[in-house]
């Protein structure tokens, strides 16, 4: 069967197919990608034992980034209107000096923002970045990677929620219009090759090379933060100097879509699986694998001779860092992911499906009170409910890890847009589809020219300026 492509569209349909005519096309299954060398991320993984001694960043250069404005660290939405010197007038109701009105940011999935508002968010990333305040971030990620109460344990959701929030705040201190996008993946895995997404062109997330560099899009010259592995080793030790170092760290953004272990993205099954079950090991696992009432991964066994596990929300998320990043890349990694933007559309995503889980699941006092119990055999005492939830501090004081359960995060700084729909025309974006080729109709984002669309109908207009058709035109 042959491989049926999306052909450049010149200007009109090629002659033979009226509008809205069905075309099935074969199904044939994608291409593998390369594989690159360097560390893989593997969710819940804890690295070295103990967490860093000091909020001193050990392992990167201090003098390749600025800190952000103290104004990221608000924890209500009047502190953050006063700090942008704003009359405040109530929750979601500032005046700002140039007379704008300041309001809850409205996360949308990324690629149903319009042209402006992309350009925007864009924008305002790449300032961030010249300014040094970017990779301030990436460093603090990199720091507490290993060893501490970001992963492996049930308060990964908790620190990352905090963790966007204020990047959130640092973009918006740029353009208050600002709010980090979402990036559903479900859209994307439908496709016959998720790699031959729009997401990768240059008027998203760019393409890369043959290698697997960044070579078009709007962070195509960005120099990456360059870092010491601390895997294998603790704080200690690297700032001692007693042990080898190793460099992590491109000089510019790799990603290996597709090409190892573990590379799929999130599947509606997945957030099925997690959406039906009310136990809160799931939202709150651990990093733990195999040991007696630890929560990460639990066999559910074999259907059709292949064994099922129940993926917590950190394990699915270490799914796409594999996707994107696989060996080499650096999303594939924990101390490098955040060098990559692509990170904060992943994490817009992991705070979503945690938000709806909290909502279907529990009831307003529940979702600020309801936590694992601290048990050390199954994740470090950094994950405690009442754990500082270090380095994020307010008024001079850690905030806690309980703090990362309140409702004041989308009560007062977002909310977000629902998830694309069939039952709105186009999925409500120029980029998307609605499939209708399978028993279920679902969105879709569309397919780049001379990307794989075997097995949809031409008819739901799944290529991007282009059609669906074999190689040779027919």
């Amino acid at each position: 069967m042959s491989r049926l492509r999306n052909l450049l569209l010149i200007n009109e349909q090629p002659h033979g197919f009226g509008a809205g005519a069905p075309v099935p096309t074969s199904g044939v299954s994608g291409e593998g990608g390369e594989a690159g060398g360097g560390s893989a991320a593997v969710a819940g993984g804890s690295g070295a034992a103990g967490t860093p001694p000091t909020d001193m960043l050990i392992g990167v250069d201090m003098n390749d980034f600025e800190d952000p404005s103290t104004i990221v660290e608000c924890q209500n939405f009047e502190c953050f209107c006063r700090g942008l010197r704003g009359t405040y007038r109530g929750v979601n109701y500032c005046t700002l000096p140039s007379g704008q009105f300041l309001r809850k940011a409205i996360r949308k999935e990324y690629r149903t923002l319009t042209d402006d508002e992309r350009a925007r968010l864009h924008n305002a990333v790449n300032r961030l970045k010249s300014s040094k305040v970017y990779d301030h971030f990436h460093a603090l990620h990199y720091h507490y990677s290993y060893g501490s109460g970001i992963h492996g344990g049930p308060a990964f959701a908790l620190w990352h929620r905090e963790f966007i929030k204020r990047y959130e705040f640092a973009l918006r201190l740029i353009d208050p219009t600002i709010a980090i996008p979402y990036w559903d993946m479900t859209i994307d895995q439908i496709l016959p090759d998720p790699k031959d997404s729009i997401m990768w062109t240059a008027d998203f997330m760019g393409s890369v090379d043959s290698n697997g560099y960044l070579n078009s899009g709007p962070f195509a010259s960005w120099v990456t933060l360059e870092v010491t592995n601390k895997a294998n080793y603790s704080d200690k030790q690297i700032q001692e100097r007693t042990v080898p170092i190793q460099k992590l760290g491109k000089k510019r953004i790799m990603r290996k879509l597709g090409s190892d272990f573990g590379n799929t993205l999130i599947a509606d099954i997945n957030i099925t699986r997690i959406m039906t079950n009310s136990s809160i090991y799931l939202i709150f696992g651990d990093g733990q694998v195999g040991v007696e009432n630890c929560s990460s991964l639990n066999w559910l066994g074999s259907e059709g001779g292949t064994l099922w596990i129940e993926k917590t929300l950190e394990n699915i998320h270490g799914m796409v860092h594999q996707f994107v990043g696989g060996m080499g890349g650096d999303m594939g990694e924990f101390q490098t992911s955040v060098g990559d933007p692509v990170f904060f559309l992943l994490h817009g995503f992991v705070d979503l499906l945690f938000e709806m889980w909290r909502q279907l699941h529990q009831s307003r006092y529940e979702r600020e009170n309801t936590y694992r119990e601290p048990n050390s055999r199954c994740h470090i005492s950094e994950h405690y409910l009442d754990t500082n939830m270090r380095p994020f501090m307010f008024q001079g004081a850690y905030i806690k890890n309980k703090d990362g359960l309140s409702n004041n995060y989308t009560d007062q700084f977002y909310e977000y847009e629902s998830r694309p729909s069939c039952n709105v025309k186009n999925c409500s974006s120029k980029y998307l589809f609605c499939d209708n080729s399978k028993n279920q109709r679902h969105c879709g984002v569309k397919i780049k020219v001379g990307g794989n669309c075997s097995g949809l109908l031409d008819s739901d207009g799944p290529c991007y300026n282009g059609w669906c058709r074999n190689l040779d035109g027919t």
